[in-house]
């Protein structure tokens, strides 16, 4: 399997070279993720945003929501994202939705976060009651 984090209209990849890396890109024209130069170089990238180290969590620089990763793909074959979704979930239960997006790609979520979310404000924009509106899906992120 291979995780891809996204933040806005931007893909990240432990590394390009990963069978599953380019997927989403190649196959369903997400954007073109970036390569963050190994898992290693994944993992200090990160820590390093997050502040971890020895400065106190309130001292650390605080992200807008723009800035912070918006949800992670684990993409692989259907039977390997089998294999890994029940200790994924188990992992993540009450912090995060996990969700199966495509055959080959699981989601984590806010768990607050939906489709329908983000619909209301829309229909509350247009004046319509969300009563007055149908939405379809195809998926359980729908």
């Amino acid at each position: 399997c291979c995780a891809v984090l996204c933040r806005g209209d931007e893909h990240f990849v432990a590394d390009v070279a990963h069978p599953w890396a380019m997927h989403l890109y190649r196959d369903y024209d997400d954007p073109e993720p970036q390569d963050l130069g190994g898992v290693e170089a994944a993992l200090s990238l990160f820590a390093a945003a997050a502040g971890a180290g020895d400065e106190p969590e309130a001292k650390r620089p605080r992200r807008s929501p723009a800035e912070q990763p918006h949800l992670l793909h684990v993409i692989g074959s259907p039977a390997d994202l089998d294999s890994v979704r029940l200790p994924l979930d188990t992992l993540v239960r009450a912090r995060a939705k996990l969700v199966r997006s495509l055959p080959t790609c699981l989601t984590l979520l806010h768990p607050e976060c939906s489709k329908a979310d983000g619909l209301l404000p829309v229909l509350s924009e247009l004046g319509v009651l969300p009563s007055r509106a149908l939405a379809l899906g195809d998926a359980e992120n729908d």
